[in-house]
């Protein structure tokens, strides 16, 4: 194995490395922890094309490389590798990412489970920020770090709902137990307003010595109002599907022509259960709505939604020839809309499934429209009587998409959601599968 010596030293296994001008280690290139003589890990990343020059030397002392034998194997520029005779340059040699760069023990999380008015970063998970003079820290916060729906964007503007992320940036504030968290509004749904920057190996804001000390921890679309259900109204016809509120809870109509049924009318309503009000839910990440990405220890979690019916509940299709969404109301709404932000890198999936009587229907499903089958869907057809099944996986560039499980027929069958009708095992209609974030 090569040794690097000279100047002062810490030490890394059987490799010995020297230390830059701040007393700062370099680091070996298979990335070995390398500490100083205190034992303490160093933040300075050097860069070695200026403090490696071609004779080898360094800032704190001379260097050479040398054998197990002690043969010294460096010439000016490049090192011979004792075994394969292999040019290993200087930047091979004298790692420069930091290794503190890599961490980031924590991932946001709501305060509520579900959803809720307030994102957080666990107490005690650490995370490495550059500080204003430019070194990288490892800031491990005291106390859980929130960010609620009352905070301000970059531009001091009001979080705005809607489809719009806005990218998370951990920014560092002179201390070693917290952080200053920065809101940054896309310029539209799948665009960042401000490229990410790699710095040391992570994403900044970019490269200036500001945006340096802020690094990305991920991405949300925040939900002004997640219950936007007006209030129960004896005078309203309520389509299937459309929702409202009463008493604290939200229902949901399980037929069209719903016309004065009180909400306690089982045979008319389902309950939702209570209602998180228009003071929550500024921040979402549950089946449905998975609208808070996480650049850093990610997780795959369910995504969709389960049958919401616990009666019978169906709709007539009447020769929809033109694929459009699952069960939509008088005004266009579908309750299987599915929201959720993706990184461009990991895959989404998704399988629909309802049983149908009478006639032919497909069913697939529709990414970012409601009206057309995706791009690798598949596309089932239940003959008369059974289940029509589709599937759909994908990785979607970056930022927010939506999904929708959609529906065609040659003639007036009856979709069922929740069936248990003569002739048919009891079926329960789901939109269901898996993201990464």
């Amino acid at each position: 194995m090569a040794k690097v010596s000279g100047g002062s030293t810490g030490s890394s296994g059987s490799v010995t490395l020297p230390v830059g001008e701040d007393g700062a280690p370099l680091y070996s290139k298979d990335g070995a922890v390398v500490s100083d003589a205190n034992g303490d890990l160093k933040s300075k990343t050097l860069q070695a094309q200026e403090e490696v020059g071609t004779s080898g030397s360094l800032a704190g002392g001379a260097i050479t490389i040398s054998n197990d034998s002690g043969t010294v194997i460096a010439d000016d520029e490049e090192i011979a590798h004792s075994a394969q005779d292999e040019p290993i340059t200087w930047n091979q040699i004298f790692w420069v990412k930091d290794l503190l760069a890599s961490a980031a023990e924590g991932r946001l999380d709501l305060t509520t489970a579900g959803k809720g008015a307030s994102i957080s970063w666990p107490a005690g998970k650490r995370i490495s920020l550059v500080n204003s003079s430019g070194t990288l820290e490892l800031i491990t916060p005291a106390s859980a770090i929130s960010f609620v729906n009352t905070a301000l964007d970059i531009n001091s503007a009001a979080l705005a709902g809607g489809t719009t992320p806005y990218a998370v940036y951990a920014q560092n504030n002179g201390t070693t137990t917290g952080f200053d968290v920065v809101f940054v509004p896309w310029t539209n749904s799948t665009t960042r307003s401000v490229a990410l920057a790699d710095w040391l190996g992570f994403n900044v804001y970019d490269l200036t010595a500001t945006g340096k000390t802020r690094r990305h921890i991920g991405d949300v679309v925040p939900r002004i109002h997640w219950n936007p259900a007006a209030a129960w109204s004896n005078a309203t016809t309520y389509y299937n599907g459309e929702k409202c509120t009463e008493g604290g809870h939200t229902f949901m109509s399980k037929a069209s022509n719903n016309l004065n049924h009180a909400t306690s009318d089982t045979d008319w309503w389902q309950d939702c259960g209570a209602s998180p009000g228009d003071g929550r839910g500024m921040f979402a990440d549950e089946m449905q709505f998975r609208l808070l990405l996480n650049a850093y220890n990610q997780q795959t979690k369910d995504l969709g939604l389960k049958c919401p019916y616990a009666v019978y509940t169906s709709e007539v299709l009447n020769n929809i020839t033109t694929p459009r969404a699952m069960m939509i109301d008088g005004n266009g709404n579908t309750v299987w809309l599915t929201q959720f932000l993706t990184d461009g890198k990991n895959e989404t999936s998704l399988i629909a499934n309802g049983a149908d009587a009478g006639s032919y229907t497909s069913t697939g499903i529709a990414v970012d429209i409601l009206n057309d089958y995706a791009p690798k869907s598949s596309v089932s057809r239940a003959p008369g009587l059974g289940q029509a099944f589709a599937y759909w996986s994908n990785i979607l560039s970056e930022g927010y998409h939506c999904a929708v499980p959609v529906v065609e027929s040659n003639g007036t069958p009856t979709i069922a959601y929740l069936s248990t009708s003569a002739g048919c095992l009891w079926v329960a209609a789901q939109f269901l599968g898996t993201w990464r974030g």
